[in-house]
């Protein structure tokens, strides 16, 4: 080995052992100070599996924001908050309550003289823009559509009956007819009598959920369903076996009209139609505690506490999404609860419709006594308590994702890690978009819009991922515990200066 080679390597070593000793003295320090206030510094299993059971029981319904199951599960988190010593964060309260915006479709149909066909019964209304009273319009037949077609016929503020070979292409047709003027479409599918029915069952959830946004937002269908166009006419799309009683003629006899090109000859059916759309305000609330620091700067730890709530009888418990992370802010609040002489104050937020848009970590941001050029970092924990497809089945690993943001993250996750044989840090997303972006994905994007270090701790996407079957069985507690605790000795490197 030559002489270069040899003081590298030293050098090498005489680093190694130098982050060793500032990570060893930072926890000493820390601990000393925690044990004169607090005699139990271990963060514990048994407390991250009794906050997962609670936060993922079937009283709590999946905790889907403006639920009595969030509610509930927000009374737990600032209860929690309360019985191990932190400060309330506003003004004598832990709760942040704010307000959304609850936007859906309420009664939808359309009505001849003799019938009515009913949304996701007789019809699948798949339009954008809404109807809230009953109008009166006239139901013409057009074809297939062609140009020959519709110069047969006046589509003006009609709705027009379509005979398509998919009814996929009702996005298309919408606009083609709507910038012709008319005011819907009707769509069926000669062809094929299954296309109806496997639209039917596979639409059902996507239009007919409930929408969430921020109180100014308007929900832009256009935008959400990715039309560009602003010339739309409604769709609505129908069965082969209710072709009859709608148009009054056959669907072999329309057929032959269009084949025949005699389009004019199929009367004119006066219809009744009515596209609902409703608007409920709901009523949230991130919850939020610290711990005094003896300067005017926080580092926020971040957790989202809502889910997904129950589709019909099926609730969605969420315990890695994110029961995981809200039980790790809480145990990790315990933690340093009761510390004195801390450098920054700890700030440990627990947010409300992350899964509706990262819409309470917006709210957190937004209040008025929200001062970004005061916040060290943010630190955001969201599914940290199950293994990806990379890992399996070695679960000894945390994604860190946002280091590339800030040079002393790196250093800092560095020397978290160093010498912890249960867990280390991957960092392999922070220059990965990972189905679409993980980092835009969670709460810790909106801290860094406001130009404030975050990173995302995350342990991957999995099967059970928005699923009923994402359950608290399925947690490797001491995987899990091994995780919180890296988070654990990052805050206090963090806190201490490192």
């Amino acid at each position: 080995m030559s002489l270069l080679q040899l003081l590298f390597c030293n050098m090498r070593l005489i680093t190694k052992i130098l982050i060793f000793a500032m990570l060893l003295f930072a926890t000493f320090c820390f601990g000393q100070e925690q044990q004169s206030s607090h005699t139990d510094t271990k963060i514990d299993k048994a407390d991250l599996k009794h906050y997962v059971l609670t936060l993922t029981s079937d009283s709590l319904e999946g905790r889907a924001t403006g639920s009595i199951g969030q509610q509930k599960a927000a009374a737990f988190i600032a209860g929690k908050f309360k019985a191990i010593g932190l400060q309330p964060y506003y003004k004598g309260s832990f709760y942040q309550p704010f307000c959304l915006k609850q936007t859906y479709w309420g009664e939808v149909y359309l009505k001849s003289a003799a019938q009515r066909f009913d949304n996701y019964e007789d019809i699948i209304f798949a339009g954008y823009s809404a109807q809230n009273t009953e109008a009166d319009k006239q139901l013409v037949f057009g074809g297939w559509g062609t140009d020959e077609d519709l110069k047969q016929i006046d589509v003006r503020d009609k709705i027009v009956f379509l005979f398509c070979k998919s009814l996929r292409s009702y996005d298309r047709l919408s606009i083609s007819m709507g910038k012709l003027g008319a005011y819907g479409i009707i769509l069926a599918n000669p062809t094929d009598e299954t296309d109806f029915t496997t639209r039917k069952e596979r639409d059902r959830q996507t239009f007919l959920r409930k929408r969430i946004s921020e109180m100014k937002d308007e929900i832009n269908f256009f935008k959400l369903f990715r039309i560009d166009s602003v010339h739309l006419a409604n769709s609505m799309l129908i069965s082969n076996d209710r072709i009859q009683e709608l148009m009054r003629v056959s669907k072999n006899d329309l057929n032959k009209a269009s084949q025949q090109k005699k389009l004019s000859q199929i009367p004119p059916v006066p219809v009744k139609v009515k596209f609902e759309r409703l608007c409920d305000t709901l009523k949230t609330a991130n919850i939020c505690g610290f711990i005094p620091g003896n300067t005017d700067k926080s580092i926020i730890i971040s957790a989202h506490y809502d889910h997904l709530g129950k589709k019909d009888d099926i609730y969605y418990p969420g315990a890695d999404d994110n029961a995981s992370g809200t039980a790790a802010l809480m145990e990790l609040a315990e933690e340093f609860a009761g510390c004195k002489n801390l450098r920054y104050n700890l700030v440990f937020l627990a947010t409300s419709a992350e899964e509706n848009g990262l819409l309470g970590a917006k709210a957190f941001v937004a209040d008025a006594g929200f001062d970004s050029s005061k916040v060290v970092c943010n630190l955001n924990i969201d599914m940290i308590a199950r293994a990806d497809n990379e890992h399996s089945p070695s679960q000894k690993y945390l994604y860190c994702i946002g280091t590339g943001n800030s040079t002393d993250f790196k250093t800092i996750m560095t020397m978290a890690a160093e010498g912890v044989q249960t867990c280390s840090f991957d960092f392999s997303l922070d220059t990965d978009d990972y189905n679409t972006g993980m980092f835009t994905r969670a709460d810790q994007y909106v801290f860094h819009k406001k130009k404030i270090p975050s990173i995302f701790f995350f342990s991957g996407l999995h099967a059970d991922y928005h699923k009923p079957t994402d359950t608290e069985d399925k947690i490797n507690y001491n995987v899990y515990l091994s995780r919180v605790q890296l988070i654990g000795r990052v805050i206090k490197l963090i806190e201490s200066g490192y």
